[in-house]
């Protein structure tokens, strides 16, 4: 039987402090947290990292990821450093890079070269303090369709990375469960959320009026993946109460999929 962790993203409540957001998550019955480095826990922030470690300990929230913003073959190397050891005060056991800082399109083959053979050195660090690498799947990065993420595995075959997954705005649900089969065993890590598109505007839902697209992507997530983690990201006016909506809303789904 496939374990599925149900988990909250951080960055959902930015102006929330760690132990609000602990709180909260114990609240909705969630498992764990997937903390963001922009706000929460930045790089660098040891003594922040350990304290809330000991908090999630002490409630049963677990950590789930470590949700950086080192874009591969784009930010300083060094970097990535920094952000490895917050990771592992934070006892996180993965951490989230992104897959550069542009369209897929506008990489070049140098840039592109240069993402790969950095995806693979920051995965061999992370690995060796048995921490694993996840990769957004993003717009704005080499990650923004599902052909370019399979050529990008392609290219890491051998290293221990995997893909996150979210579904693109917009895209039709057929397209959505095609990459979702395409990109098979490598995505790992899934944020869950209802969003639409009106006249380019950005609309977001109580996560209850998108439950049968999301009961079908974890249908082919759970027959497909290896998905282990499904976590909410950003809510309806940014508002607790929402959220403790949407999180009965996840946690009836994963606890009735077919596992």
């Amino acid at each position: 039987m496939k374990s599925i962790h149900k988990g909250l993203v951080s960055v959902t409540f930015r102006q929330l402090n760690p132990v609000q957001i602990i709180d909260l998550a114990v609240k909705s019955g969630i498992d764990g947290i997937e903390w963001g480095a922009d706000v929460h826990i930045k790089p660098g922030e040891f003594d922040k990292a350990s304290t809330v470690l000991e908090y999630s300990n002490s409630q049963g929230i677990k950590v789930l990821s470590y949700a950086s913003y080192y874009k591969s073959g784009f930010s300083d190397p060094q970097d990535f450093d920094l952000v490895l050891q917050t990771a592992v005060k934070l006892q996180a056991p993965r951490i989230r890079v992104w897959a550069g800082n542009k369209d897929s399109s506008l990489f070049s083959e140098l840039d592109y070269q240069q993402m790969v053979d950095d995806l693979h050195r920051v995965s061999a660090l992370a690995q060796s303090l048995g921490i694993e690498v996840g990769i957004e799947f993003h717009i704005a990065t080499y990650t923004d369709t599902s052909l370019s993420t399979q050529k990008l595995f392609k290219s890491l075959s051998g290293s221990a990375l995997y893909s996150y997954w979210q579904p693109p705005l917009g895209a039709p649900l057929e397209d959505n469960l095609q990459t979702i089969r395409s990109l098979g065993k490598a995505i790992r890590m899934v944020h869950c959320f209802c969003w639409t598109l009106s006249n380019g505007a950005l609309i977001r839902h109580p996560l209850k009026e998108g439950t049968d697209l999301w009961i079908d992507y974890l249908n082919e997530l759970i027959q497909h993946t290896s998905i282990d983690t499904l976590s909410l990201e950003f809510v309806l006016d940014d508002l607790e109460k929402n959220f403790l909506e949407d999180a009965l809303v996840l946690n009836t789904m994963v606890s009735h999929s077919p596992r």
